[in-house]
């Protein structure tokens, strides 16, 4: 880990409470806009009479404009406007949930979710880390870990919320609340509770240092992003076909929930033993694991997929409780891997360029993978892609570690 060699940061109890209640608001944003629309889904495609594929499709513009607007809003953080991008991003949520709710065709949700893809870069994970890493430069890896583990929940509370409200209220009475929460809930923890950068890191940006652009050339920076876009990739394939891979090999459909319900959980799990290992100074050591999990746990699923499911499904919860902590652990570790490594000054930039492939890698998985599937007619063949991707991922951070060590 790259240290830091200002004065350590007298912490108020003020700056206690920052990452907590940011927590709130992470959970809400990624339940609203990323969670949400699996539930909505199925109604939605029948009262606007079209396919969930077409309809998923609006889905992805807002996950590919997430990661082209990530590179522009991290400038502008690096700048020193993340209250203000993250405010906006949450009134910006609100009114693209407003516009979903009140969508009548497909081509007007697809504008909805071009606003909420750019309302996801200014609100999730990325400029809330970057925030931590500008504040608390020498505290900010634990301050990330806290500030995840409501966000890791966001399926496990919203995806039944979700469903709630739409039995009360329909779909766009459920979206209309999402908005509502965006506006009263999340907008006001942005604006109240965001730190300002820490006097270091400002005077670093006005001083002499690599532009973001040269950084970005170099074999360390292009190793992390290349392990960040695999990680995406696996990611989105596993979300959008695990379920149907298991029905598709024999479980029944309320086994297949029970087992991948304990995925929330486990990554919340997984970052609290991450933190402990922080505070224990065996990080290092617990890096060198970590980043091979979620291939161990695909391997894992492969194994599955080649014997009798229905008599082997705790090998398959195996392979999720493996998968769901190593995916929590690994959004911290790759989350302060720029900052880390490359360094804090300019790291919202940074990140977003990062993004970019990520977001063409994520946009690609499921359809890379049921292309697989499809084509071959083999779970297993499909898998042993996945296993190849996560191993590039492992491999790419590993080395991108090795550069970092050699220059220190």
């Amino acid at each position: 880990m790259a240290t830091n060699k200002s004065a350590p940061h007298p912490e108020s109890q003020q700056d206690r409470w920052v990452a907590p209640i940011l927590s709130v608001a992470q959970m809400v944003s990624w339940g609203a806009m990323f969670y949400a629309f699996a539930i909505v889904l199925e109604p939605m495609s029948i009262e606007l009479d079209s396919s969930r594929t077409r309809l998923s499709a609006t889905y992805s513009l807002g996950l590919l404009v997430l990661g082209l607007c990530a590179w522009p809003v991290g400038m502008l953080i690096d700048r020193g406007y993340t209250r203000v991008i993250m405010t906006a991003g949450s009134l910006l949520a609100g009114f693209g949930l407003l516009l979903h709710s009140q969508a009548a065709s497909v081509n007007q949700l697809f504008v909805a979710w071009a606003v909420i893809g750019c309302a996801m870069a200014c609100t999730l994970y990325e400029p809330a880390f970057a925030a931590m890493v500008r504040a608390y430069p020498n505290s900010y890896r634990a301050r990330i870990t806290v500030l995840t583990l409501l966000g890791g929940l966001a399926s496990t509370v919203f995806w039944p919320l979700t469903a709630a409200l739409t039995a009360q209220l329909g779909w766009r009475g459920a979206l209309l609340v999402l908005a509502a929460m965006q506006v009263i809930i999340c907008a006001p923890i942005h604006w109240l509770v965001l730190p300002q950068a820490h006097a270091s890191i400002q005077s670093a940006n006005q001083g002499e240092r690599p532009s973001a652009l040269a950084l970005a050339r170099t074999r360390l920076f292009l190793n992390l992003t290349v392990s960040f876009a695999t990680h995406l990739l696996v990611m989105s394939a596993i979300a959008a076909l695990l379920v149907t891979m298991f029905d598709s090999l024999g479980l029944t459909h309320q086994t297949t929930l029970t087992i991948v319900a304990c995925m929330g959980p486990m990554q919340v799990a997984g970052r609290l033993l991450l933190l402990f290992a922080e505070r224990g100074r065996h990080s290092n050591l617990g890096n060198k694991i970590i980043v091979w999990m979620p291939t161990l746990a695909i391997v894992l699923l492969l194994l599955f997929s080649m014997v009798d499911a229905p008599a082997w499904s705790w090998l398959a919860f195996l392979a999720i409780a493996v998968y769901g902590a190593g995916n929590g652990m690994l959004t911290i570790i790759k989350g302060t891997a720029v900052a880390d490594m490359v360094g804090p000054q300019r790291v919202a930039t940074l990140n977003g360029i990062a993004a970019i492939p990520s977001a063409f890698a994520r946009a690609a998985g499921p359809f890379v993978i049921a292309a697989i599937w499809e084509g071959s007619g083999s779970i297993p063949l499909a898998l042993s892609a996945l296993v190849l991707v996560a191993a590039i991922s492992s491999l790419s951070f590993i080395a991108a570690t090795r550069l970092h060590l050699k220059k220190h």
